[in-house]
């Protein structure tokens, strides 16, 4: 198997776990992300997830099409919504926990 990339998944698994993932399979996530999420011109995308894990997929993709990218050293619901004023944010992904009120 020809590794293109490592990623981190979580799922249902309490701890997070190493996967490898082959460079067709990163490409067929960036299509995917694609044909879900068009990519206009002016998007900001903005991602809390580490780029190691699937959710990176929208960073490439962003990156392929030349648009801008906004990724948060640490989670934080006050640092994204900074963030995301700061750098006009048009675009975001999130996990439901990081909705739920602490």
């Amino acid at each position: 198997m020809e590794q293109g990339a490592p990623a981190i998944r979580g799922g249902a698994l309490p701890r997070s776990k190493g996967a490898r993932l082959t460079h067709r399979s990163l490409l067929a996530g960036i299509e995917v992300s694609a044909s879900g999420r068009p990519v206009r011109p002016g998007d900001v995308f903005f991602t809390p997830f580490p780029l190691c894990h699937v959710a990176g997929y929208q960073v490439m993709l962003h990156h392929l099409f030349r648009r801008h990218a906004v990724v948060l050293r640490r989670f934080g619901a006050a640092a994204l919504v900074e963030a995301a004023r700061r750098h006009g944010v048009t675009s975001l992904s999130l996990a439901p926990t990081m909705c739920a009120p602490t």
